[in-house]
Formats: structure tokens, C-alpha cells, sequence
């Protein structure tokens, strides 16, 4: 919570952290998504507040809460001694005769204008109010070397508490995770020590040790759920529909998790980056760009081939005449192609190099391997149904013609990079290409975003997924309508609505496997 002053003549708003009585987050882990509530108790002093007459009896307040891409606030509540802000959803027809002040993020007043920082205004607040926020949201669970992980956003900025307060009587975390296995769910924390509240089937409680207080630090709290085992592991639960509700069909959930990769028979893949390298990339953000395309080459096996393609309107090509293999000559000096080659200039062509490379991919086929396309860019471009529609005929057209035996279609994964990137565009492109998506919105996380993308696909384990569930009536809704593969980083999780419910069992098929060792 920060009071907000403007500066005049110098046209810049100065932000002072108001004063931090409690911050309590109560999180609900559910399979591979987290849902939490954060309150939050602030008390602003009138000789930090700026109004209009600038008398410190009243001005406005900011609130601003860290978030990722990923992250989707559902509500806000703001309470005062003798009013109460709420957020809530309208319809724009419907706000023509609201009156009022405005809360919330279209307001006249300054906010923080950051793509991972979610910023509300409160005005009109009195000199040493009492402001409790209350903020729900959910976001998808990370997952992190074998593990799920969840982050709360808590590392609270200088002067928000008074040095001789500490943080355990300020701060409190009750989490709870809850899986679809029988067994306990196994949770640790990186950076704070925690106290087993209860565990059970499926479920761990936790909350921050309140015994071992002096341990705590002012940083984001971290909690890991591991699920990498000795094999591949599927479960399921379901929800009936409520009382009143329009839809009678059941909500459910599959998830099925990948082995340890030491227990997995390693594959071929080929693989073909496209690195957009228009104009709009420069600086710090082609550099980050072609850092994480670096370190993708070297992530690269022996038994891997592959192939960059460096586009603007136009497109240069590290190997002019397919793929090649992923020796360390060849990445070495794909490598120094890259630093060469991977500078901004032009404009943003994408669908000429991505229908060469699946050209590439028809003509370089090779059975038991899994081929990838890369597609990485910070721009939108005008033609994004037309390759939407040309990926979906052709993979379509492939299917239809029959593949040689062992030969698999191309995965498309896609990564955004900025606010100007058509994320659902990228989003929509990965799901029909039964790919990955990735995101960063500011040049310090591109990198490390990007890299993790890469490493998370670096160990497939099984493609072309289809889940048996038996369709009552045509009432089976499934998202996404393409299951993705199942790799090494990245478990599967698909959720949807039928009708009656699932059965007892449900049947997973796969065309290509890659099972642990001791599996038939």
C-alpha cells in the first residue's frame, strides 16, 4: 500500500509505503492450481497523504500486488472506518448513470504502470485511516524440477514495517494442497520454515513455523509439492453439478505425472527455432532473446537434430538444407551464428518460416523421433487466423494422407515476449500444435521464461494423448480440445464437464511412448 503525492514541475509521482499492521494469505492448492485469498491491514499517516488542496487531511492511496502472466484477480474489497470499495464486473451499457469516485484501475489517478504489477487506486482516504484490502485470485502451480511450486508475493518493501517489529507477528501463511492420489502430498518450503498443520489422503496443511521466528525473511514465501516418482502416474476427481445450477453434466479434472527422467528412455528430437529478429527486438530484449535461444542449443543431445531460422520480412537459415546434428561442433558454431545473425532489423513475417519448417520436418522425417517448432516473437502480425487455419489443415491433411510408421507431426510451442505480442494469438497456435507456451512481459525475465519453455520440453515422454471418456449424449466438454504431451517438465492436466459423470476407469491411449525401465 503506498500514499501517492505528485511533484509539480517535475511531473512525477512519488510513491511511500503506508504502514503494515497484518498480512495473512490462506492458500487452497488444487491438483495444479492455486487459489488464494490475501488480507491485508495498512495504516496510512496523514503526513504521507497529498489531495488536490494538499492539506494531509485526505488523498488518494495506491494498492499494488506482484503478479505473473498467468495470474487472474477475481476480486477486491477495500474497508474503511465509514466506507467500503468492492470490485465487481459491468457491463459498459450498464455504467452510463454511475456516480461517484472511481476505484479500481481506470481511475484519473497515477498507477504504476507495469505488465506484472496489478495496481488499484482508493480515494478520498482520511489522515490515519484504517484500510483493510482483501484481494482473491488464482494462478496456475509452476512446476519446477519434479515438483509443483506456489509463490506468495510477500516480500514487503523498505519502511512498510517499523524495524522493530518483527515479521512473524505481521505476516501468517496457512496453505493447503490437495492431490488427486491417495497418498499424503509431500511439501516443503525453499524459503521459510513450516509446521505440518494436518495430513491426510490427498491432503497437507501447512502454515509458517511460528517456534522458529527468527528464520523468517522479508521474501516471497515458497512452497514445493513434489510429484516426480518412479513412474508415470494418472488420477482423477470430479464435482456433481450444484443445486440450481443450469448445467446438470459433473466438472472434472485429470492429471497424469511424469517419472523421474532418470527412469525414462531418452528420445530423439528435432528441433527448428524461429527467432523474430524485427526491429521492435532490439536491445535488451534480442539480447535476452538470443541468450535463451543459446542456451536451448546447448540443452540440445547427441541424438538431437536441428535447425535456427532468424526472421524479419525475411529469413536466414543456420542450415540451408534441413537439419543437422546436435554435435558440439555444430551448436558451437550455431552459436556464434546466432550473435551473428540474431540482430533486430525489419519487420515481422511469420508465416513463411514456419511453413517452411514444417516442409523441413516432411521432407527430414525420421521415425521415433518428436519434432518441434519454436516460434519466438514480441510482435503481432496481421495474418494470425490465416496461420492458425494453415497449421490446423495441415497437420489435418497429414493425418489424412497417413504418416509413415513411428512418424509423428510437428509440436508447435510459442513464446510472447512484451505487452504488444498477441498473447492469445501465441496461446492458440501452441494448443492446435499440441505445444507449450511461454511468456514474459519484461526483458529481465525473458531469459529465464524462455529457458525454462525450452528445458521443460527437453524430455518427451508421451505424445498424441486421447482420453477415453465416454460421450453421453454429446455432452463432453474438454480444455484443451487438444491434450498436450506429457514431458518430463511439464505434467498433463485436462479438465471438463460430461454428462453422468466419469466412469470407474478411463482409458488413456498414446500413439509413441517412452516408458520408465521396469514398465511392460
Amino acid at each position: 500500500m503506498y500514499a501517492t503525492s505528485f511533484v509539480p514541475g517535475m511531473d512525477e509521482t512519488i510513491f511511500t509505503p503506508a504502514q503494515l499492521q497484518k498480512l495473512d494469505f490462506h492458500v487452497e492448492c488444487h491438483l495444479s492450481t492455486a487459489f488464494v485469498t490475501a488480507k491485508s491491514k495498512w495504516v496510512v499517516p496523514g503526513s504521507l497523504l497529498k489531495s488536490s488542496k494538499n492539506d494531509g487531511k485526505k488523498g488518494n492511496i495506491t494498492f499494488a500486488m506482484p503478479v505473473t502472466e498467468k495470474t487472474t484477480v477475481t476480486g477486491v474489497s477495500v474497508q474503511m472506518k465509514n466506507k467500503r470499495f468492492s470490485s465487481g464486473v459491468v457491463a459498459t451499457k450498464d455504467t452510463s448513470n454511475m456516480k461517484g469516485k472511481r476505484f479500481g484501475r481506470n481511475t484519473a489517478a497515477p498507477l504504476p504502470s507495469h505488465p506484472e504489477v496489478f495496481a488499484l487506486s482508493i480515494p478520498g482516504v482520511p489522515s490515519g485511516e484504517t484500510v483493510d484490502v482483501q484481494v482473491t485470485y488464482f494462478q496456475p502451480l509452476a512446476f519446477e524440477n519434479g515438483a509443483y511450486v506456489f509463490r506468495a508475493p510477500c516480500t514487503l518493501p523498505d519502511g512498510s514495517v517499523h524495524v522493530n517489529v518483527s515479521l512473524a507477528k505481521v505476516v501468517s501463511v496457512m496453505a493447503t494442497s490437495r492431490s488427486a492420489y491417495a497418498d499424503a502430498v509431500q511439501v516443503f518450503s525453499p524459503s521459510h520454515p513450516i509446521a505440518i498443520v494436518q495430513q491426510g489422503a490427498g491432503v497437507t496443511q501447512v502454515q509458517l513455523d511460528p517456534v522458529k521466528r527468527e528464520q523468517w525473511r522479508n521474501t516471497d514465501f515458497v512452497m514445493a509439492m513434489p510429484v516426480w516418482g518412479g513412474d508415470i502416474a494418472a488420477a482423477g476427481v470430479q464435482q456433481p453439478p450444484g443445486l440450481g445450477d443450469g448445467d446438470t453434466r459433473h466438472s472434472f479434472a485429470i492429471t497424469i505425472a511424469p517419472p523421474k527422467p532418470e527412469f525414462v528412455n531418452p528420445f530423439p528430437r528435432d528441433v527448428i527455432f524461429l527467432l523474430d529478429r524485427s526491429g521492435s527486438m532490439g536491445g535488451g530484449i534480442m539480447d535476452a532473446a538470443r541468450g535463451a535461444l543459446i542456451a536451448g542449443l546447448k540443452d540440445l543431445g547427441p541424438q538431437d537434430r536441428f535447425n535456427v531460422c532468424a526472421f524479419d520480412n525475411l529469413q536466414v537459415y543456420f542450415a540451408d538444407d534441413g537439419l543437422v546434428d546436435a554435435s558440439g561442433d555444430s551448436r558451437d558454431s550455431a552459436v556464434r551464428w546466432a550473435n551473428h545473425h540474431c540482430q533486430a532489423r525489419g519487420t515481422t513475417d511469420i508465416m513463411t518460416p514456419l511453413a517452411r519448417s514444417l516442409e523441413i520436418f516432411k521432407k527430414n522425417a525420421r521415425p521415433g523421433s518428436v519434432p518441434f517448432v519454436f516460434v519466438i516473437t514480441d510482435g503481432a502480425v496481421a495474418d494470425e487466423r490465416e496461420i492458425c487455419r494453415f497449421v490446423k489443415q495441415s497437420f489435418k491433411q497429414a493425418a489424412k494422407n497417413g504418416l509413415p510408421e513411428g512418424v509423428t507431426l510437428p509440436r508447435v510451442c510459442t513464446f510472447g515476449i512484451g505487452r504488444y505480442a498477441n498473447h492469445f494469438f501465441l496461446k492458440m497456435l501452441a494448443n492446435i500444435g499440441r505445444g507449450m507456451n511461454g511468456a514474459a512481459y519484461s526483458p529481465k525475465n525473458v531469459q529465464p521464461e524462455m529457458s525454462e519453455l525450452l528445458h521443460a520440453s527437453r524430455i518427451p515422454i508421451l505424445t498424441d494423448i486421447a482420453v477415453g471418456i465416454p460421450d453421453f449424449k454429446n455432452g463432453v466438454e474438454i480444455y484443451p480440445s487438444v491434450v498436450p504431451d506429457l514431458f518430463a517438465g511439464a505434467p498433463v492436466m485436462i479438465s471438463g464437464k460430461c454428462a453422468g459423470g466419469l466412469p470407474q476407469t478411463i482409458e488413456i491411449q498414446v500413439s509413441i511412448s517412452h516408458l520408465p525401465h521396469s514398465a511392460d
